[in-house]
């Protein structure tokens, strides 16, 4: 076991890992270790390859599955040449000022210049390492603050918020060991880059005030916009976690090995998932619209910072640009939703669709707040796309009626709570399908819209949830049975017609399994094929 278990030279590895590599032939697989412990031990005194194992976070959330049982790891080799890392990387155990990311900022364009004419209602200054304070941008004597937005999980835990009755105290200031852990890193961080302006929402909205929070509800699209970046808290459950928990230093510094011949270095791609793919963060409903609609992030992940702009994601790894074969579908995502085009495009309702499913996979502490959390995507679409007809409760007129074909995934129910009309994706709490088939839009329908209504105010703020679609077309009888392996989805079909039918798919579940409509229905050779029904 001393043998297995013994660094070979100044390569870092085990020698289980070098033995691997060295009598490696091109499209076959070499063994490892024989178990979970045995690689654990192998980290312990040093192994890259086995340490960068370990101390994923995929690793940590399947400890126990991973040392008693097999499982699949990837790392990847580049030339020691490959053009996009950096030589002389200096990394230590917690990102300093003189990391890359600092030489970035030095850069023509960077920081960039704030917008003319925009401050949000309140900043927090950072008046030194020790003090802070609310402050009224609108009052400061410039034309246009620079500030970095912070994004983070509330979580259960009770920290300190601005509130009707302590309003005086934060204008007086505020002692930065009395905020949450996660704020202090912020704040630190802020301070290092030579920034004075922080807005953090908790500190920077009157959380016991409705009226305030509405109104700056329904500003955070430009609150965002037009920070110079969003600080991402990205690994931390609440306000009380640490960045960097899973922090290696050893392990961010790319392993340089010489392999028949050839020169080599180990870097692990998989950071990226670890980071941000799936960190906690990314799982919050509000941060959807913060992260996307930000210009530019640095994220705060549990190895190392992140910078991500339209352009580059960058890391202390990759610190001149990640190579994009690995960015993933983080990055893709990321990208669709940072992309305009042109008036008209047909593909705007599959944009649309990707958007609607992607923010109904996160969570919300009060379903109330789901269109008012989705309120800037909103905006931010329907200037990109310029569309410029009626939206209501998270459909487009443009996108009507196939737009309707939404429909629940096992494990969507109805909101308990009002979030949005009964026939809106709104209206659920968890996943759905938007039906993405654009063509859909240019085939002949049998329904018309005839007209939309909202109950109160109209407009892309989030805020009008009800509202009324008039649509008129043919009814028809059918007879529909439910699958049983689905509560709420079967099919129909027509009395006495074998070959007209389709699929339906109910809201909500239902243990009726059979449900039959008695319509008027047209002359049922018109609507020969197969149908969908919602």
């Amino acid at each position: 076991m001393a043998n297995t278990l013994s660094i070979i030279g100044p390569s870092r590895l085990c020698s289980v890992c070098d033995l691997a590599l060295k009598s490696n032939v091109p499209g076959t697989f070499q063994p490892h270790h024989k178990s979970g412990v045995e690689l654990e031990q192998a980290s312990e005194i040093g192994c890259y390859i086995c340490g960068t194992i370990r101390h994923r976070n995929t690793w940590s959330r399947r400890c126990g599955e991973c040392r008693s049982s097999s499982f699949h790891s990837v790392i990847n080799l580049y030339n020691a040449g490959f053009e996009e890392t950096l030589e002389g990387l200096v990394i230590g155990k917690m990102p300093s000022g003189c990391c890359w990311l600092f030489q970035l900022w030095k850069e023509p364009g960077i920081p960039p210049s704030p917008v003319p004419g925009y401050k949000p209602t309140r900043l927090i200054e950072i008046i030194d390492a020790f003090h802070v304070r609310l402050v009224l941008p609108g009052s400061l004597p410039v034309e246009s603050v620079s500030y970095v937005a912070f994004s983070h999980c509330w979580g259960k835990v009770e920290a300190i918020k601005l509130l009707q009755s302590n309003l005086g105290l934060f204008h007086r200031g505020i002692k930065t060991r009395h905020l949450p852990n996660s704020y202090q890193e912020a704040v630190q961080l802020c301070l290092q880059m030579g920034l004075k302006y922080i807005w953090i929402d908790s500190l920077c909205i009157i959380q016991d005030s409705l009226a305030d929070w509405t109104q700056e509800a329904k500003d955070m699209k430009r609150v965002y916009e037009h920070a110079i970046f969003n600080l991402c808290s990205a690994t931390a459950s609440d306000s009380s976690g640490n960045s960097f928990v899973a922090r290696r230093a050893y392990l961010l510094k790319p392993q340089r090995l010489r392999i028949h011949g050839e020169v080599f270095q180990f870097v692990c791609d998989d950071l990226l998932q670890d980071d941000i793919t799936y960190c906690t963060l990314r799982s919050r409903a509000w941060v959807y619209q913060e992260w996307y609609l930000s210009k530019r992030s640095l994220i705060l992940g549990s190895h190392q910072l992140w910078w991500h702009c339209k352009e580059q994601l960058a890391c202390e790894i990759w610190p001149l640009g990640t190579p994009k074969a690995n960015r993933g579908m983080w990055w893709r995502e990321v990208q669709m939703l940072k992309e305009s085009a042109p008036a008209g495009d047909s593909n705007s309702m599959d944009a649309w669709s990707q958007r609607v499913e992607a923010y109904m996979r996160t969570k919300l502490t009060r379903e109330t707040d789901r269109m008012v959390a989705f309120s800037g995507i909103v905006q931010s679409f329907g200037q990109s796309w310029q569309l410029t007809q009626d939206y209501l409760a998270g459909l487009w007129r443009c996108h009507l009626p196939a737009a309707l074909l939404w429909k629940v995934t096992s494990s969507a129910q109805r909101s308990t709570t009002y979030t949005a009309a009964s026939w809106s994706w709104a209206s659920l709490a968890g996943d759905c399908l938007v039906d993405t088939d654009k063509d859909i839009l240019h085939e002949p329908c049998f329904i018309t819209v005839e007209q939309i209504m909202p109950l109160r105010v109209p407009g892309p703020e989030g805020f009008p949830t009800g509202g009324a679609v008039t649509l008129s077309g043919y009814l028809f009888e059918v007879v529909y049975r439910s699958v049983g392996l689905f509560m709420g989805r079967g099919d129909f079909t027509v009395p006495g017609d074998q070959t007209t039918g389709g699929e339906l798919y109910l809201d909500e579940g239902s243990e009726n399994e059979l449900f039959v409509s008695y319509l008027e229905a047209p002359d049922l050779d018109d609507l020969g094929g197969w149908l969908e029904a919602y």
